[in-house]
C-alpha cells in the first residue's frame, strides 16, 4: 500500500503578502510545493492531501491540477476555525488558523493510511521523503503509534530574511526522539543565531548544529485520536489568547513525555529552505537553479509530470 502524503497549505500568508504556497521559485513558474510533489511520486507515494483554506482552495487546486495533471490523485480539504472538537466555539475575534495540529485534524477523513504530513511552502530534499517513506513501509501490524521524522542542522534551515519557526530536537543515543521545543523567530543576529520559545522564556542563543524538525513527519492514522485530544485540551485553556497557535510539534511533543508515542529521528544531509518572506524568493529561486543544474530536477516539472502520468497509465493497463 502506497503511503499518502498531507501538505499542510491552508496558511493565511501575512507576513509574505499573497499565496506564498504558489511563489514561482522554478524555471516555468513552479512552486516549492510542486517540487514536492515530484519528491513524493519518486519516492512511492500514491496520495496527496491538500489541507487548504476557504479563500485559496480553487487556486491551490487549479495550480496542482494544471501541473500534476494524473501523475498522483489529489484531494482538497478546508481547514475551518469552527471545526472543534464538541462542546467548543471559536471566539469571535478569532481570525488566525488554529495552527498546524488542527490543520492535520482537517485531513483525518480522507487519510486511511500512513503519511508523511508537511507544510507546503517548505523545500525539504528528496532524500527526506525517501527516509520517511522508507520508514512508514517498514512499519508492521504492531507500529501504529511508531512514527519518524528527518531531523536537519539548523544551520542548514534558517531564511534569508528574517525569522522562522523552528523545533529543536532532543535525541537519544539511541535515534529516538525525547522532545522537541518549538522556537519562534529563529535568525542570525550578530554573529549568532538566535530565537524566542514559543510556549514563553527567554531568547535562546543557538550554536547552529543543533537538530530541528521543518515539521515533516512520518505517521500514521493512529495520531488523530490523540492529537483530537490535545486540541480540546489547548482549546480549553488557551483559546483566548487570538495569536495562540495549536502547533504540531509541541503536540507530539505532550505525546512523546506522556509515553504515548514514540518518534524515530533520521538525520537527513539535505538543506532545507522556503518562503516566509518575499526577499526569500530569490534566494529559493537560486536553490532550485542549481539542483536543476546538477540534474536532481527536470527543467520543466509539467513535462515530467505528464511521463510519469503516462507511466502509471501503462502499469494500470498492464495489471
Amino acid at each position: 500500500m502506497k503511503p499518502s502524503l498531507v501538505i499542510l497549505a491552508a496558511g493565511l500568508s501575512r507576513r509574505y503578502g499573497s499565496l506564498k504556497q504558489l511563489a514561482a521559485v522554478g524555471p516555468r513558474g513552479e512552486s516549492l510545493l510542486d517540487y514536492t510533489l515530484y519528491d513524493a511520486v519518486r519516492a512511492g507515494f500514491g496520495h496527496a492531501v491538500f489541507v487548504v483554506s476557504d479563500g485559496g482552495r480553487n487556486e491551490v487546486k487549479r495550480h496542482v491540477q494544471r501541473l500534476t495533471g494524473d501523475a498522483m490523485k489529489c484531494t482538497f480539504v478546508v481547514q475551518r476555525l469552527t471545526d472543534l472538537p464538541g462542546g467548543f466555539t471559536a471566539p469571535a475575534d478569532r481570525v488566525r488558523p488554529w495552527g498546524t495540529g488542527h490543520a492535520l485534524l482537517a485531513a483525518q477523513p480522507v487519510v486511511d493510511r500512513p503519511f508523511v504530513v508537511l507544510n507546503a511552502d517548505d523545500f525539504y530534499g528528496r532524500g527526506a521523503l525517501e527516509a520517511m517513506a522508507a520508514h512508514l513501509r517498514s512499519l508492521g501490524d504492531t507500529g501504529a503509534n511508531e512514527f519518524a521524522m528527518p531531523t536537519y542542522r539548523l544551520d542548514r534551515t534558517l531564511a534569508s530574511a528574517g525569522g522562522v519557526s523552528r523545533a529543536i530536537c532532543q535525541v537519544a543515543p539511541d535515534g529516538r526522539l525525547t522532545g522537541v521545543q518549538e522556537l519562534l523567530d529563529v535568525r542570525r543576529v550578530a554573529g549568532t543565531i538566535q530565537g524566542r520559545p514559543a510556549l514563553g522564556g527567554k531568547p535562546l542563543t543557538l550554536s547552529g548544529d543543533e537538530q530541528v524538525s521543518m515539521n515533516i513527519w512520518a505517521l500514521t492514522p493512529a495520531i488523530f485520536p490523540l492529537l483530537r485530544e490535545r486540541l480540546s485540551d489547548f482549546i480549553d485553556t488557551r483559546s483566548s489568547d487570538p495569536e495562540d497557535e495549536f502547533y504540531l510539534s509541541a503536540a507530539i511533543d505532550a505525546l512523546i513525555r506522556a509515553g504515548s508515542i514514540t518518534v524515530q529521528a533520521i538525520p537527513t544531509q539535505e538543506r532545507a529552505f522556503g518562503v516566509t518572506f518575499a526577499e526569500d524568493l530569490g534566494p529559493c529561486a537560486h536553490r532550485v537553479a542549481d539542483l536543476i543544474s546538477l540534474s536532481e530536477y527536470p527543467h520543466d516539472l509539467a513535462t515530467a509530470f505528464a511521463g510519469m502520468a503516462a507511466h502509471n497509465a501503462q502499469e494500470s493497463t498492464c495489471s
